[in-house]
């Protein structure tokens, strides 16, 4: 996955329970942070989200839609397959965005 320059890994903790497993990562640049959540549901997830009236835009790739919000301090991005469920957490430009999603699917070039 691809990151803007400057940002290092800085924990990475793994939870279990019954009915998922989570694995969270934050990463630091400086005052600026980057969470990234998996979780791994023993059975599929529902893939429905509640909001309000927050506008929540929708990016799909490899035919999954990842839903975006931008609340004050970051994006917020969630998307699910099958019985997996992840987010990221993000302050950064839009573009930025855009290309650490992509990155998640398609390697880039060096």
């Amino acid at each position: 996955m691809w990151l803007p320059e400057g940002y290092s890994l800085v924990f990475c903790k793994e939870m279990a329970s019954e009915k998922k497993s989570n694995v969270i990562a934050g990463f630091q640049n400086g005052e600026k942070v980057i969470n990234y959540n998996v979780a791994v549901y023993s059975e599929n997830v529902l893939n429905q989200y509640q909001k309000d009236e927050t506008e929540v835009k929708i990016y799909e790739i490899e035919d999954i839609r990842h839903f975006i919000v931008r609340n004050t301090d970051a994006w917020v991005v969630i998307w699910a397959k099958e019985n997996i469920e992840c987010s990221i957490s993000v302050d950064c430009q839009e573009d930025e965005l855009y290309r650490i999603l992509r990155s998640i699917y398609h390697k880039e070039e060096a």
